[in-house]
């Protein structure tokens, strides 16, 4: 049994906080995330963002999946 408990979704977006968005909110506060799902010790989500915003997002989205 994995003694390490899945991180809440809060925890993420909170987590994701930490990365600025080009408004300068963080990224988890910033209205532009999908729904974060957590599976088999991984997290998915996925940024929604205008086409006139898209290149002011590609560095955090191009940023190292961990």
């Amino acid at each position: 049994m994995n003694s390490h408990a899945a991180p809440s979704k809060h925890d993420i977006r909170a987590a994701l906080n930490a990365i600025a968005t080009p408004s300068g909110k963080g990224l988890g506060d910033s209205g532009v995330l999908s729904e974060i799902f957590v599976a088999e010790g991984k997290v998915f989500f996925s940024i929604a963002v205008d086409e006139s915003e898209a290149q002011m997002f590609e560095p955090i989205r191009a940023r190292p999946k961990r």
